[in-house]
């Protein structure tokens, strides 16, 4: 029961509607599609009130055509009755008399077996000034099974494939369970676990203030996701998942989760074997565990220099990710009393993970052109711990004091059998270790109604030592092989501190910060070739970075503006102390000035136009520090020419939003540009035993511009959500290949992708998803390199019976659509749920039917182009049985 309203919006997706006489018309039928004669239709403009405005009876093919007999001026109610038919209650928002609306009203029979009734009077949202509550049935299709599936089909919510979450464009800070913060930024443990039949509502928050006191005082721009449980759940409750299946293996996929509630307590907790795949909070490419702390601290964390998989396969970790994997986690939020609480998360993940690898690379240089073929065999042993503590309190009503600690310990061992170029194989291998300590303090006063002061401080540190075993020459092109073991550890120590007044004049609202950043990194490294020390390859140097800061930022915000100027002024101390004596020490003082401005005008409360533009200068990253080489994979060797020298860029976009929930329409249309200087560039030598990599800063200025738009529109007509999306990027950039002069270089990637997915009445239903990319690389205005792919995803919905719900999933790959090859993938499930039996259902699941065991994907640069193969969980079938208790 969807309002349908002839506007200019769909002439974007290619239809139109013919506009009648003033008033309704439309359809009504039962649940099966049977017409539904002489059913009654009520309009009021008070939907609980008694008065009636207008009555009319659709005919006896249950067709209405009605014209306003009188006028309304913000919202009328259809109240749709038929005898043994439960009561259907619609409405227009500010309805337009120059207008006709359309409806197809569904009835469905009354019934006194509640778990029978299946329509409830209850809409699909409800929007609460700045949060949009979603009735989480409204969005289900039977498919789902974690709240992470629904998130996933709510308007204006994108799941990025590691779980992090964004609603209308903004990344979303915390996910809390019945309004308290559960998880903090690890909130992906609870999206993916959490079985949707326990969620009534999803509420979408904006302007969200995560401190109670600062409510209405602080300028907040950050949004957040609130799961409201089921109230009729008990205190405890959760499910368990045992799936075991056979192919060349045994597989399993088995879970349970505990969920409790109460007036004082809320916890979650899960532990889960797995060898199927799936995602987890451990990042096997990053090598750590992902959302260790709060987005605002990102600066905490050390660099890793030596990752010896650096291609990632696009088809993602459910057909790539050969592991056994098991994982845990709890998470508990006390209230201590009425104003204090404590909050804990414990994570722990042991895995082992199997990759093969095929590497066809070919080099085209000013010099030379060669290719060489690399095999690698790999067994990845990630073991990572994590445990979070957080303590708040209320001091005072008016205070509200706030610690935290974070310890994570991440070991990662990968041993790779390794074949160079067919040459014979040999055993290379990684030990990394990353401790993490954080500690964090915030405290907040509220002075008034209109003015807070908050200290902040945080103390961090942050170790990531590896070893690194590798064999080949990287110093000639003879066909002499010599054992190579690469040491490097990165120790950062960052404390940061600053006071914040923050307050709120009549409709402005402003901040004012002064604080201090103290960073220190330690880097060593050093390589022996056949036990012996290599000198011209060691590092060892302490560089130290001192911040002294004052930002300045107001929030001007009327009915149709919002004006947020700010500007922020650092003094930047840089100091490296090289431990050799030959090595002249550097330093680097300045005084910055970086102003920003963001302006949004709305049009009305569903649209708004936005302009944000920005100027920063920040000091080179730490992996840019280090003078001499450092060995980081099989084949690669980096070093810096450094350079303490502000990296200086100017960011500039336009947009326009449209969220339009009423009418189903979701329209987004962003351009920027992007300009930087004094970036690094690489100076790059290439032979068939090795790769060099030597960046050095320049002060050229390198330009980048963006569009990217999409819109969304549910057709009724077609019964059919339509949503189209395009990307486009060109980016300059400059570098020297094998000596030759520095190249101008630009990309461009342009990205398509139509998303359609059906709604009809009928047991068959239809999701299709196709993306087509291009990417060139051009030299000096010459096309150097190119490429095209595509991809489709199609997935049909069956309901053969109550209780029944089939799925199958047919994937088309075109890794390049010059080359022959392509990769099709076939999918199935099958999940039946007993009518009378709400606390188990089963699922049996066959994958990759047509046992595809080795995927290949291209890989371009300016000067290569890698043919990447890898391999993949080949054909299984599995039995679940899913319990709710």
């Amino acid at each position: 029961m969807k309002l349908k309203i002839d506007n200019w919006f769909i002439l974007i997706l290619l239809t139109s509607f013919a506009a009648s006489a003033q008033g309704i018309k439309g359809t009504i039928k039962g649940y099966s599609g049977e017409v539904i004669s002489n059913a009654s239709v009520l309009l009021k403009k008070d939907r609980n009130a008694p008065t009636i405005s207008e009555f009319f009876i659709a005919d006896i093919n249950g067709t209405m055509n009605h014209t306003f007999k009188k006028e309304y001026d913000k919202i009328v109610y259809l109240e749709i009755n038929a005898l043994n038919y439960e009561k259907v209650v619609d409405s227009i928002v500010n309805p337009d008399v120059n207008k006709t609306y359309t409806f197809e009203i569904i009835l469905y029979p009354k019934t006194t077996q509640l778990e029978e009734v299946i329509i409830s009077e209850r809409k699909k949202f409800n929007i609460k000034k700045d949060t949009v509550v979603f009735n989480v049935e409204k969005y289900k299709d039977g498919t789902e099974r974690k709240v992470e599936d629904v998130l996933n089909k709510l308007p204006g919510v994108e799941v990025a494939p590691n779980g992090k979450i964004s609603y209308k464009g903004k990344e979303v800070s915390a996910v809390n369970l019945d309004g308290d913060d559960l998880f903090g930024s690890k909130y992906t443990i609870g999206t993916k676990n959490i079985s949707i039949d326990m969620v009534d509502q999803i509420e979408a928050i904006e302007n969200y203030s995560k401190n109670p006191l600062l409510k209405d005082i602080e300028n907040s721009n950050e949004v957040a996701l609130n799961l409201k449980l089921k109230k009729n759940r008990a205190d405890y409750s959760g499910t368990a998942d045992v799936g075991y299946g056979y192919s060349d293996k045994s597989y399993a996929d088995m879970g349970a989760t505990l969920i409790g509630v109460s007036s004082k307590l809320k916890s979650f907790g899960t532990l889960s074997y797995s060898n199927t795949g799936n995602y987890s909070l451990f990042d096997t490419a990053a090598g750590n565990i992902l959302a260790t702390n709060e987005t605002h601290q990102s600066n905490i964390f050390s660099k890793q220099i030596i990752n010896v998989s650096p291609i990632q396969n696009v088809l993602g970790v459910k057909r790539s990710k050969i592991d056994d994997a098991y994982e845990g986690s709890y998470n508990i939020l006390f209230k201590l009393s009425k104003n204090a609480k404590v909050k804990a998360n414990m994570n722990y993940l042991q895995d082992e993970v199997f990759k093969e690898e095929k590497f066809q690379n070919s080099f085209f240089t000013n010099t030379d052109n060669f290719s060489y073929t690399d095999i690698n065999q790999i067994t990845q042993k990630p073991d990572a711990k994590g445990l979070d503590l957080e303590f708040t309190i209320n001091t005072t009503k008016k205070s509200l004091l706030e610690l935290k600690v974070s310890l994570n310990k991440n070991d990662q061992e990968i041993f790779n059998n390794f074949i160079r170029n067919q040459d014979s194989p040999s055993i290379t291998s990684l030990r990394s270790e990353d401790f993490l300590l954080n500690n964090y303090l915030q405290y907040t006063h509220k002075l008034n109604n209109t003015n807070a002061i908050q200290y902040i401080s945080s103390y961090a540190t942050n170790n990531i030592p590896q070893n690194f075993n590798t064999v080949g020459n990287f110093f000639s092109e003879e066909n002499v092989v010599n054992e190579y073991d690469q040491f490097s550890e990165f120790r950062k120590e960052t404390f940061n501190n600053k006071l914040v007044l923050l307050g709120r004049k009549g409709i402005v609202k402003y901040a004012l910060t002064a604080g201090l950043d103290v960073e220190e990194y330690q880097y060593q490294s050093f390589l022996f070739e056949n036990d012996v020390k290599l000198q011209d390859f060691e590092n060892n140097f302490v560089y130290q970075k001192s911040n002294y800061f004052s930002l300045l930022s107001v929030a001007y915000e009327n009915d149709a503006f919002k004006i947020e100027p700010s500007i922020f002024f650092r003094y930047v101390d840089q100091r490296i102390k090289d431990n050799f004596s030959s090595v002249v020490n550097q330093s680097k003082e300045a005084f910055v000035i970086e102003p920003s401005l963001n302006i949004t005008y709305s049009v009305n409360r569903v649209s708004k136009f936005n302009f944000s533009g920005s100027y920063e200068q920040n000091t080179p990253e730490e992996n840019y520090l280090f003078s001499n080489g450092v060995l980081i994979d099989n084949r690669t060797i980096i070093m810096n020419q450094r350079s303490l020298e502000l990296q200086k860029s100017q960011n500039y976009n336009v947009g326009y939003r449209l969220d339009d929930l009423y009418h189903n329409i979701e329209l987004t249309a962003v351009a920027g540009y992007v300009t930087k200087e004094n970036s690094f560039l690489s100076n790059v030598e290439i032979n068939p035993n090795f790769t060099s990599l030597s960046y050095f800063q320049s002060p050229v200025n390198l330009d980048s511009w963006f569009m990217n738009g999409s819109v969304e529109r549910y057709l009724r007509f077609m019964q059919t959500t339509l949503k189209l999306s395009s990307q486009y990027t060109i980016s300059e950039f400059k570098n020297v290949v094998n000596q030759s002069e520095i190249r101008n270089g630009e990309f461009t990637n342009l990205t398509g992708e139509i998303f359609a997915k059906t709604a009809f009445r009928i047991p068959v239903n239809f999701e299709n998803f196709f993306t087509y990319t291009s990417t060139n690389f051009s030299i000096d205005g010459q096309n150097s390199n190119a490429n095209k792919a595509i991809k489709n995803s199609l997935r049909t919905i069956i309901r053969p019976a109550k209780g029944w719900l089939c799925t199958f999933t047919f994937d088309y790959f075109k890794p390049d659509l010059k080359r022959v090859e392509d990769f099709s993938f076939l999918d199935f499930s099958v999940k039946y749920k007993p009518k009378n039996v709400k606390w188990i259902s089963g699922r049996f699941i066959g994958k990759n039917l047509l046992d595809n065991r080795v995927f290949e994907q291209i890989e371009n640069s300016d000067f290569s182009t890698t043919v990447y193969e890898s391999n993949l969980i080949p054909r299984y079938f599995l039995l679940s049985v899913d319990f709710n208790f």
